[in-house]
């Protein structure tokens, strides 16, 4: 499988974080009942946030809420490579200050 990133970009305080959370939430559930999920490593977790990896078969899917902080970002992403994602799904401030994850990656926001 080809990584891939998804990116959910917006300006701060319109509901990245709490939809990444959801997805979240409800896949581990999807995961858990099906009996696809065999090992979650966390990162953080609260009542709002997540940075967690789920393995699923032989693929590890990495998802983390917090996007504004380039220090969050690249500790996220770091924990994702260690735990060597296939997939990452991830939050980042599009507006206001810079968003650190373009930043780190080198990449821009897709028209």
């Amino acid at each position: 499988m080809k990584k891939q990133m998804l990116i959910l970009t917006g300006p701060g305080k319109v509901g990245k974080s709490t939809t990444i959370k959801w997805t979240f939430d409800d896949f581990l559930r999807w995961a858990i009942q099906k009996k696809k999920a065999s090992i979650v490593h966390y990162l953080y977790l609260t009542g709002r946030e997540v940075a967690a990896v789920i393995r699923v078969g032989k693929e590890s899917i990495g998802i983390a809420t917090r996007g504004d902080s380039g220090t969050q970002v690249s500790a996220s992403l770091d924990f994702f490579a260690i735990h060597r994602c296939k997939v990452v799904v991830c939050a980042a401030r599009s507006r206001g200050k810079p968003t650190p994850l373009y930043t780190i990656l080198g990449v821009g926001p897709v028209s």
